[in-house]
């Protein structure tokens, strides 16, 4: 017993088999008796090849939605635990840190350092100031 065929070679052996039925039939080589073989051999494969199909093509696409689910979910939880550790740097730092600050203190790069604070600030939860000399601190009120 090997692989289970596809859908596409159950329908492509399916109507090939019918293909030939025809031929035989059309040159007068077979009788009656190729009609039950058509069937058996030609049309349920097609038909039960195109179920599988159907069934495979679903399949995959619900494979591509899990996995991009999973993907997501990953994002989510690494995003709540960057901003996790940012928050827990600021309380550290009385509540004021730039992204240098966070860097050192973390495993994080200095551009997902400030993608957390710009997007902590964004959403309210600290203040992003510029200071005289251009450097930019974000302000936790909560955490001071």
């Amino acid at each position: 017993m090997g692989r289970k065929k596809s859908g596409l070679e159950r329908i492509v052996g399916g109507l090939g088999f019918c293909g030939v039925a025809l031929l035989l039939w059309n040159f007068h080589i077979a009788g009656a008796w190729l009609i039950p073989l058509g069937f058996f051999f030609g049309v349920l494969p097609v038909l039960s090849g195109a179920r599988r199909l159907v069934w495979e093509v679903e399949e995959r696409r619900q494979g591509k939605l899990d996995a991009l689910e999973n993907r997501r979910a990953l994002e989510v939880g690494r995003r709540d635990s960057l901003e996790k550790t940012v928050l827990k740097i600021a309380k550290d730092h009385r509540g004021v840190v730039t992204p240098a600050v966070v860097v050192l203190d973390s495993d994080l790069q200095l551009a997902e350092a400030e993608e957390v604070l710009q997007s902590l600030a964004a959403r309210g939860y600290a203040e992003m100031r510029i200071k005289d000399n251009g450097t930019i601190d974000y302000r936790f009120t909560d955490l001071e």
